[in-house]
């Protein structure tokens, strides 16, 4: 039973070891992450905002607007390309609703204040032609801006996708290919997958733009994106933290037990050893004693 007692405490204590270096590692992490998440939603919300709409997005009467940047998200790959065709767009404000009462209200008293917002028309465009049109002048791999953004607050959604309808990415878009493209195929704008040249259309103008990617810097898009995926990985290392904490509380709980018993057990081993070695010598005495008055006996039978 002591060698089994010394070996659970001490699989116990290198388990408790093991636990407390990898929550230490884990928290730092954790720790990591998080700063790191926090310093991109910090920046996002540094953003070159205009006055006004800071102002009254503070305010109880602004609950159904927001900045439209803060609400988009994409795959990676996008990220670049719907910076460049909608950096201009993604400062605004955006109301869930189309109700603007409360903003002209306060408005009204901070006139002085500017702001930006994006009064979306409530038809929706048809361009289901789009796509097949572009194809024949050439383009391919074309998606829809619609099928690929991802909004993190579905209060937003309507209002936000009917925004977005109408534009598109094309992965083999340039500067000759756009020139290519006829006026009369309907869309609101083109970009190239790596945002090097864009086309928007607007009041019957047709503006081409050529741009080097490598020049732009990170956009809110790609930093929500990044948020997004610091959020989900800090929920995974948090998750794991938790587990281990758990354990380690276990495991703690199971080497003190193991101790207390291992050292009471200890006692009551040494104990009875010490009363063994005492029994055991005063029986050697008395055999040596019982040994000497054998040997006398047996000298006086034989005289």
């Amino acid at each position: 039973e002591m060698e089994t007692l010394k070996l659970d405490h001490k699989n116990a204590e290198e388990e408790f070891r093991n636990l407390d270096c990898e929550i230490r590692v884990l928290t730092k992490e954790v720790i990591q992450v998080d700063s790191k998440k926090q310093s991109l939603i910090d920046i996002n919300n540094q953003e070159d905002i205009s006055e006004g709409a800071d102002a009254f997005l503070e305010t109880e009467e602004a609950k159904s607007f927001k900045i439209l940047g803060k609400l988009i998200e994409s795959e990676p790959e996008y990220g670049k390309s719907l910076e460049v065709l909608f950096h201009e767009y993604f400062h605004s404000m955006i109301s869930t609703d189309q109700n603007y009462d409360s903003l002209l209200n306060w408005s009204g008293d901070y006139k002085s204040l500017p702001w930006d917002l994006l009064n979306i028309d409530t038809m929706d465009a048809s361009f289901e032609e789009t796509s097949a049109r572009l194809e024949v002048r050439g383009c391919t791999n074309i998606v829809t801006v619609d099928d690929i953004i991802k909004i993190n607050d579905t209060a937003y959604n309507c209002a936000v996708r009917r925004f977005f309808n109408g534009f598109f990415i094309i992965e083999n878009l340039t500067s000759e290919l756009a020139f290519k493209i006829s006026r009369d195929i309907s869309f609101k704008g083109i970009v190239s997958l790596d945002g090097s040249v864009f086309v928007k259309k607007s009041n019957g103008a047709f503006k081409i733009s050529s741009r080097n990617p490598a020049e732009e810097g990170q956009g809110v898009v790609q930093r929500n994106n990044l948020i997004n995926e610091l959020s989900e990985k800090l929920e995974i290392q948090e998750r794991a933290l938790a587990e281990k904490e758990t354990r380690f509380e276990e495991v703690s709980t199971k080497r003190d037990e193991l101790r207390v018993t291992l050292e009471d057990t200890t006692t009551e081993f040494n104990k009875f050893n010490n009363d063994y070695i005492s029994i055991k010598a005063s029986l050697e005495s008395k055999e040596e004693s019982f040994k000497a008055t054998f040997s006398r006996l047996d000298i006086l039978n034989k005289r």
